[in-house]
């Protein structure tokens, strides 16, 4: 386990450093995940405005839940996705 944490720890930091040598490219990034973010939790607010839960699932459980996937896929896509797109086209 570990190992693995250390491999991820390299991809992480390879795939930061690629990220940041286009600065804009990573800025406009992050705007584009932020903007995401907020739309989805308007849209999360503005559904729990008519009803009190859906499927017996209240606000907050639903925002902890779409804000961990939001967190899962923003990480991937920064550190793991670009990596392994790389990894392919070299390999």
């Amino acid at each position: 386990m570990k190992k693995l944490l250390k491999i991820y720890q390299r991809i992480f930091k390879i795939s930061f450093m690629v990220h940041l040598t286009d600065r804009e490219n990573f800025f406009a990034w992050c705007a584009v995940r932020i903007i995401g973010s907020i739309t989805t939790i308007v849209f999360i607010n503005s559904v729990f405005t008519r009803v009190q839960s859906i499927n017996g699932w209240s606000q907050d459980q639903s925002l902890l839940v779409m804000g961990v996937g939001l967190l899962i896929a923003g990480l991937g896509s920064l550190t793991f996705f670009p990596f392994m797109y790389e990894f392919g086209k070299k390999y």
